[in-house]
Order: C-alpha cells, then sequence, then structure tokens
C-alpha cells in the first residue's frame, strides 16, 4: 500500500508531512490524505517522481540504506548513483504487493524499539571538548554550523554549578539535530552530563496543526521524557508560521538563537551569545514562553504514587477504544491487587470484570514482544505500573503469569473487541496506553521510572493515528494465528 510506503520513507529519515510538502511542492493536506490511505494514488502523478527524488537524496546513512533495503526485499549493493536509487524508489512506490505491508510494519516497529534505546540519554560516549571549549565563535552556518553551535552550547552548560535550568524551544526544521548518528550520540552524551550534574531541563514544543508533525515530535522526545530530566511543556495556541526561530539558553551561562524561513532552502545562520545582558534577555523572553504555556504531560513517581491513583482511575475507566504497546500481556488483576495492597488509594482501574465491561463496547488492542518462555518460568515478567511503589517493579510468578494467560486465551475467544498482535521485537519494558479522545499513559517497569500521562488533544490524536497503523493488522485471521501461538505457549508452561 503507497501510504505504509510513504509513511516508512518519512519515519527512517524523520520528516514531517509539513517538510515534505515544503520540499516536492504538495499542499500539507493532501500529504496528509496520502499518508493516511484516504488518498488514493491517482494514474499519471506527477509529483511521485519528485518524492522518490527527495528519498533518493536524504536516504543515506548506512542505518537508513538498511532499512530501506530490507522493506524492499533489496538483496544487492545500494547504489551510491542519486539517479539510480531514485529509479528504484520510485518503482517500488509503484508497486503493488501485499506482503510488503507486513514487511514495512515489522521494520518500523523495529525502527520503535530501537530508537527508545538509542535515542535515550546515555553518559556512554567519552567526549574530548577541548575544540568546543576553545571555540570563541559567534556566528555559525547553515545545518553544519548549528551542529557545531549546539555541541559548544552544551559544553558551555557542564561548566554551571548544580540547579540550574535548561530552557529550550525550536519551531524549526530539526533535521539537524537527528540526521546524523555521530552528533546525536554526542549530543545525548552532554545532556546526560548535565542532567545528572543536578540540573534540570525545561523543553515547550509548538503546537501544530499537522497531526503529522504533531507524532514527529511526540516520537523525538518520548524517550527523553522517559529519563524524568525533562520537564515538557507546550505552547497551547496552533500556529503554523512561516518565520520560525529557536532558542535555547542557560541563564547567566549562554544562549543559542537562530531564525529562518519555513522552506527557505538557503544556508541559515545561528548565533551563540555568552555577553550576559543579551543571555538574560533570551532567558527573560523563555521564562514569559514558559509562563504562557501548559505541562505537556504530568508526571509521577513513586514518591507521589497517591497523586496519580484517580488519574489512572479516571484514565482506566473511561470508555474509548484502546491500544497498548508493551512487552509482556496486561495481568488486568496482579496490577489491581498489589496498588491495592500498598494503599494506593480506592478507585477501580484494571479490575478483570469492569475491563471485560469495557471491552464488550469498545476495541482493546495489545501489541507484544514474542513471549520468552525462560523469562516468564523464571517469574522475572514485570507488572505494568507497579514501578510506581517504593518496592517496585513487581514481577509475575509463572503461575500467576499461566492464571492470566488462560483468561486472555478465553477472552480473545470471546470478544470480537479484543485482539493481540504479536511481534518479534523487544520494547525494553515501555508501557505506552493510548485510549482514542481520552489520553496517553507512558511509563517503564523499572525501578525509579516516572510513569507519564498525556491529555492534551492534539498529542493524544497524533499517538492514536500513528498507532492505528498497527491496529489495522489486527485481523480475524490474524487474531487465530495468536490464539495458536498464546495455546502452544500455555501447554509448554504446563510440561
Amino acid at each position: 500500500m503507497f501510504a505504509d510506503k510513504l509513511n516508512f520513507l518519512m519515519s527512517i529519515i524523520g520528516i514531517s508531512g509539513g517538510e515534505l510538502a515544503h520540499a516536492v511542492s504538495i499542499d500539507p493536506s493532501y500529504i496528509s490524505r496520502l499518508r493516511s490511505g484516504k488518498r488514493a494514488l491517482p494514474k499519471g502523478q506527477h509529483f511521485l517522481d519528485d518524492i522518490a527524488r527527495y528519498f533518493a537524496t536524504h536516504i543515506h546513512t548506512d542505518y537508513q540504506i538498511n532499512l530501506l533495503c530490507e522493506a524492499m526485499n533489496f538483496s544487492d549493493v545500494w547504489p551510491k548513483d542519486t539517479e539510480k536509487a531514485h529509479e528504484y524508489i520510485n518503482d517500488w512506490l509503484l508497486l503493488e504487493e501485499g506482503a510488503q505491508r507486513d514487511k514495512i510494519r515489522n521494520v518500523l516497529e523495529g525502527m520503535v524499539s530501537t530508537y527508545l534505546v538509542d535515542a535515550v540519554l546515555s553518559p556512554d560516549c567519552d567526549l574530548d571538548l577541548t575544540q568546543f571549549e576553545q571555540d570563541i565563535r559567534e556566528h555559525y552556518y547553515g545545518s553544519r554550523g548549528k551542529q557545531e553551535a549546539f555541541l559548544r552550547f552544551l559544553t558551555l552548560a557542564l561548566h554551571v554549578q548544580d540547579g540550574k535550568e535548561m530552557y529550550m524551544f525550536t519551531n524549526e526544521n530539526m533535521d539537524w539535530l537527528s540526521a546524523d548518528p555521530d552528533f546525536a550520540g554526542k549530543t545525548k552524551a552532554l545532556l546526560t552530563s548535565y542532567a545528572k550534574a543536578g540540573n534540570r531541563i525545561k523543553i515547550v514544543h509548538p503546537i501544530r496543526q499537522d497531526i503529522n508533525d504533531m507524532m514527529f515530535t511526540l516520537q523525538r522526545w518520548i524517550p527523553v521524557y522517559l529519563t524524568g530530566y525533562v520537564e515538557p511543556y507546550y505552547y497551547s495556541k496552533a500556529r503554523n508560521d512561516i518565520y520560525l526561530r529557536t532558542a535555547f539558553v542557560v541563564p547567566g551561562v549562554s544562549a543559542m538563537i537562530s531564525c529562518s524561513l519555513d522552506g527557505n532552502p538557503a544556508e541559515g545562520v545561528t548565533f551563540i551569545v555568552t555577553e550576559p545582558r543579551a543571555v538574560a534577555a533570551v532567558a527573560a523572553e523563555m521564562i514569559y514562553l514558559i509562563s504562557l504555556s501548559k505541562p505537556l504531560a504530568q508526571v509521577y513517581s513513586a514518591k507521589y504514587q497517591k497523586d496519580i491513583q484517580p488519574v489512572l482511575s479516571a484514565f482506566f475507566t473511561t470508555p474509548a477504544s484502546t491500544m497498548v504497546i508493551h512487552d509482556h500481556l496486561t495481568p488486568f488483576v496482579a496490577i489491581e491487587e498489589c496498588l491495592k495492597e500498598k494503599d494506593c488509594g480506592d478507585g477501580v482501574m484494571l479490575d478483570r470484570s469492569f475491563a471485560e465491561s469495557l471491552i464488550r463496547k469498545n476495541s482493546y488492542i495489545e501489541v507484544i514482544s514474542k513471549p520468552d518462555i525462560e523469562v516468564i518460568r523464571s517469574g522475572n515478567v514485570p507488572i505494568q505500573l507497579t514501578e510506581l511503589l517504593p518496592d517496585g517493579p513487581k514481577h509475575l510468578s509463572k503461575e500467576s503469569y499461566q492464571e492470566n494467560l488462560d483468561y486472555v486465551i478465553r477472552t480473545l475467544e470471546e470478544s470480537d473487541n479484543y485482539h493481540v498482535e504479536i511481534v518479534p521485537h523487544i520494547f525494553f519494558n515501555l508501557y505506552l496506553c493510548v485510549k482514542q479522545g481520552v489520553g496517553v499513559l507512558i511509563s517503564r517497569a523499572e525501578k525509579g521510572s516516572p510513569t507519564f500521562f498525556i491529555c492534551q488533544r492534539d498529542m493524544v490524536d497524533a499517538v492514536w493515528e500513528y498507532v492505528t497503523t498497527i491496529k489495522d493488522q489486527a485481523t480475524a485471521g490474524r487474531k487465530e494465528a495468536v490464539l495458536t501461538e498464546l495455546k502452544e505457549l500455555a501447554k509448554a508452561l504446563q510440561a
């Protein structure tokens, strides 16, 4: 399906619908319809050649090429010649082949799990900062210059005393930040060092009218949120301005500033300022922007476990179609019992009978990793949300897992609304639950990990639109295959 292929190509280079539309001179709403599958690819499409050429010139790293070759079933060496690459991509986009859909879905899911590991802040990179400490430039040009400016800005930030806040806002094109894996690794290491020194990072996200742009924003930052180092905000007035701006600042230290025109291919200029009055001016601007913004996510931890109880109760008891992405099947009763045992407050959350009443009226789809029988037998399957307990996370015994598995199998057989998708990828203890029109819950089953709840309407819609590309795969045929696999697992555990 053309929509799957287009979404896949956009995902591996990290471009939004609006950015692609500007690059190939197409209306952004048309790109959005193509991506959703609501608009069939018309015959004689004049713009397809431009789309294929764009991706041929922007897919260049080994990682991107490997993903593309896997999705295309392309076994030869990918051509360095752009024209030849353009020809292959163009032909592939036009090829109608049902089997390609599963291939693309699998590759995309693999990217999600890889991203969730690679993009989380990591201190493992040992950097030589001499170059950036000696850099005294004020002006930096183009994307490469913006990267150098950001590395210098972060290097300066490392010299601050404990307790400083970094303020960040940008609505400019973010390709410069994510396209180069080596650069991304350096920035993650520097940001980690800054945060682990006792400093905080406050990011203000612009809310855009394009749902696809919103999803790309969320994809980039969710792993960073899960570290607990970042406070996310959003500016509530949705705008698609032609005049774009970036402002990063550590008060009393330095600021990084740049501006651009949307879609303008000309080389931009980025400024690093260290003069106290100039830095103070940028800091005051950012503090004012935060005062106009709202928290993008409510953040909870074991220290404030009782605060999240009403949120969880309201979230889980609100009737709505639900999608869950995580490593293991939801142990409904175990979660409820664990939280009640620790006096986390009153209120129904994942009670089995209440879950059944919700499933009778709304779809409930779980996307899980392929079960590992040794992990199950050893009692190392974590119970989602129990990381909120002071002594959490809790784990399921083999017997409890078997009981829950039997319940899941019965529910799958009896309910048309309940589906389970098993994928070969690991989500590394990520738990992402989205309810259509209600909210998004994101956590990790790891000690000390924060839990995020997002109810901002545009963000919820963006996540829902994203996960429904997986929902489309939950067909009757797939359910039978999943039931067979789960029953075989149940037999193996009894052996």
